[in-house]
């Protein structure tokens, strides 16, 4: 995804939380909700993202076939509205990256942010809520850790906040002796 994608999906974001917000809290949490159920559809099911994706089929018709599926999803009518709008425009295959924001722009308004730790192992729950509780130390907000497994991870664990990235990992800390090495500290 491009940085021009993420800053219309961070627009669009901002709008659509307006509207929810408007509208209530409840509105606000229900059309996160649906928007992160159409994402992982548009993510998930392959011939879906190919028939958003193909420039020969008309906008009209990506329009009928998101609506098609927001309808079979049991979407609320604000979400059904974007998406049936980003098919018009062209700009469907923002939803995931859509999606993402909208979650980071709730939690923003209602002082949550988001974090996800990586690891080489799964996070034992002691340790998962002492990092969370840091975290919230840290940031001053209400923080909800995502735990993932990353085989690629050596040892050790990257956290990501909001856009801070927290690397403990095996691998960040022997780049960094590499470079004191090589810089002769």
């Amino acid at each position: 995804m491009t940085r021009h994608e993420r800053t219309l999906a961070r627009r669009y974001a901002r709008a659509v939380m307006d509207l929810a917000f408007e509208r209530g809290t409840d509105t606000a949490r229900q059309a996160k909700t649906d928007l992160a159920a159409l994402a992982a559809a548009v993510v998930r099911h392959r011939e879906l993202r190919a028939a958003l994706e193909d420039p020969r089929v008309r906008p009209e018709s990506r329009r009928a076939v998101v609506l098609a599926v927001a309808e079979k999803m049991g979407l609320g009518p604000l979400v059904r509205g974007l998406a049936a709008l980003l098919a018009e425009r062209d700009r469907i295959l923002l939803i995931p990256a859509l999606s993402e924001a909208c979650t980071a722009e709730f939690g923003a308004r209602q002082g949550i942010v988001s974090a996800r730790a990586t690891g080489a192992v799964p996070l034992p729950a002691q340790q998962h809520e002492a990092l969370q509780a840091a975290l919230g130390r840290v940031s001053g907000l209400e923080v909800e850790l995502e735990s993932r497994v990353d085989p690629d991870v050596i040892g050790g664990l990257r956290v990501k906040m909001g856009d801070t990235i927290y690397d403990g990992t095996v691998r960040a800390h022997l780049a960094a002796l590499r470079r004191r090495l090589a810089s002769g500290r």
